[in-house]
């Protein structure tokens, strides 16, 4: 049954009702276009089943009631039924009829259904497939376009605060041009001029240079007094890099002094890069006035000429979070010479930490269990961290450091000629240094009993030693790792002797596990096992 909404024809012509004046009339005329009806006529086997077409022209049709009887003229197969809306009065439109295709073939309803369909295509609905498809376009294209328009904002944002930020640095230039060369403080000072935007933070480095110096005072051949080298950063949250203005002032007159020397103070790090931002002090109490305090820019370097000499300036470096590479490596005595450059170098860098723990976690390592580390460029021995304990402000040298659980030196994996476990440094982090041991799986004991291992190797420094490894669970079973060496391990009144000394791998891994049995209860069942009977 295809039904046919007569709104389409009025795009082509329109389709209406000529009513008569006596409105118990029971006979419309239709006026179809003459093309519409040529085609209706030739669409054999098609039945119109909400209502009689009758021809009376080539344009012409009369619609019947289903009350009258009269069939005159009638479509072949056409079949009287109700008329939609029964009386209808005064100028009207048919809204729809409907037709059978009972019998017809595939292509003969195909093409009626195009004739007698008048919903065009521009007016067509969109399937679920087509509607999700156009969201996943709409979501892909808007995601870019916002993407776009986002960096658009930053940029013009950025733009902007860069034209301020310049801005700020020309101030502070004007400011220091207004202090004079001799009164601009030296060093790295950080500070913003009065009413500034908070946004912004200013960072300013100035030292005196000599004529034609292009390196910092701290690598020159000859750094003097000729200018005062100032050089600004701005920086804000919404600059991609700072805004960096350099300037020179030079002095109103000669400000070398005869019978005084210079001092350059470097800051290096692991990596021999120069530090900034650290505090370099000097106080001299036979000599006052050369006493100083500066701090690095980004060259990490400072000079001051014009000192008295002496052989008694005690210069000390310093930065929060920061670390030399001995423990009294951030104080010297340095000498000034006249008419020389004293140069000196220390060693500060990010301070690294180390966290140690047992890397078994199947047969943990204990609590507690001393641990002995030393870095890998000195050999220095240190023992004073634990398992799940930490050492911090270290140095982080670029070979790393070893470290193995317990003290003892046949704890030491080189001592069967098996590598040590080694980590790296990370300034400024953590690194985690998981140690390896012996993994025992110790057996027989009654649920909760406490096991103690008792040290049995060579090391005098170490007899006598015990380490109590913990209590066996509910099935009587005990999972632990015992640092390398001889051992025995003793549990309810009970000892068992190893025959031979834990050692590690030779790559330094931890060996396979290792099981002790006590006959304390039944192997794995936490039942006591039967005192032995006397024998008569």
């Amino acid at each position: 049954m295809i039904r046919a909404d007569t709104a389409g024809f009025a795009q082509r012509g329109g389709l209406c009702l000529v009513v008569p004046a006596d409105p118990n009339a029971r006979t419309f005329v239709a006026r179809l276009p003459a093309d519409y009806i040529s085609w209706l006529q030739a669409a054999v086997g098609a039945r119109i089943e909400t209502m009689d077409l009758a021809l009376e022209s080539s344009s012409v049709v009369t619609l019947w009631s289903q009350e009258d009887s009269r069939s005159k003229g009638s479509l072949p197969n056409a079949k009287a039924t109700t008329l939609t809306g029964a009386r209808i009065y005064g100028d009207a439109v048919v809204t729809s009829f409907e037709l059978d295709v009972h019998g017809l073939s595939a292509q003969q309803v195909e093409e009626i259904q195009a004739r007698v369909d008048p919903v065009s295509k521009s007016e067509s609905g969109f399937t679920l497939v087509e509607v999700i498809a156009a969201m996943v376009i709409f979501l892909v294209v808007s995601t870019a376009a916002i993407g776009m328009l986002l960096v658009a904002i930053r940029t013009v944002r950025e733009n902007a605060d860069r034209v301020q930020a310049a801005n700020i640095a020309r101030s502070q230039v004007d400011a220091m041009r207004f202090l004079g060369a001799s009164a601009i403080p030296k060093g790295l000072v950080l500070g913003s001029p009065s009413g500034t935007d908070p946004r912004f933070s200013v960072a300013t480095t100035s030292s005196w240079v000599g004529l034609n110096q292009t390196t910092s005072a701290c690598d020159a051949a000859a750094p003097g007094q000729a200018f005062v080298r100032v050089h600004i950063e701005v920086s804000s949250a919404s600059l991609s890099s700072p805004q960096i203005l350099d300037t020179l002032v030079a002095p109103n007159a000669n400000v070398s002094v005869d019978g005084t020397g210079g001092l350059t103070v470097a800051i290096v790090d692991q990596n021999n890069a120069r530090v900034s931002g650290v505090s370099v002090q000097a106080t001299d109490a036979v000599h006052p006035l050369d006493s100083f305090t500066q701090v690095t820019g980004p060259d990490g370097c400072i000079f001051v000429p014009g000192l008295e000499p002496t052989g008694s300036l005690s210069v000390s470096v310093s930065r929060s979070g920061f670390v030399s590479s001995t423990p009294t490596g951030t104080v010297k005595t340095l000498a000034v010479v006249n008419s020389a450059v004293t140069r000196s170098t220390f060693e500060l860098a990010q301070a690294a930490d180390i966290q140690f723990s047992g890397s078994n976690a199947e047969y943990p390592l204990t609590l507690g269990l001393p641990v002995t580390w030393q870095m890998n460029n000195t050999g220095a021995t240190k023992n004073a961290s634990t398992v799940n304990g930490s050492a911090t402000n270290i140095w982080p040298n670029l070979t790393g450091y070893s470290a193995w659980a317990y003290t003892c030196s046949d704890s030491d994996p080189a001592s069967s000629s098996a590598q040590r476990q080694s980590f790296g440094l990370l300034p400024g982090a953590t690194s985690q240094a998981q140690l390896g041991g012996q993994p025992l799986k110790l057996r027989g004991l009654t649920a909760n009993t406490t096991v103690t291992a008792n040290y049995l190797g060579n090391d005098a420094t170490c007899a006598g030693s015990t380490i109590n490894l913990g209590r066996s669970g509910a099935t009587g079973i005990l999972k632990v790792s015992v640092p390398y060496g001889k051992w025995s391990f003793s549990a309810g009144g009970q000892t068992q002797i190893m025959a031979t000394a834990f050692v590690p791998n030779g790559d330094g891994t931890s060996p396979d596990a290792v099981t002790v049995n006590f006959t304390l209860a039944s192997l794995d069942i936490p039942t006591a096992s039967p005192t032995p009977s006397v024998s008569p």
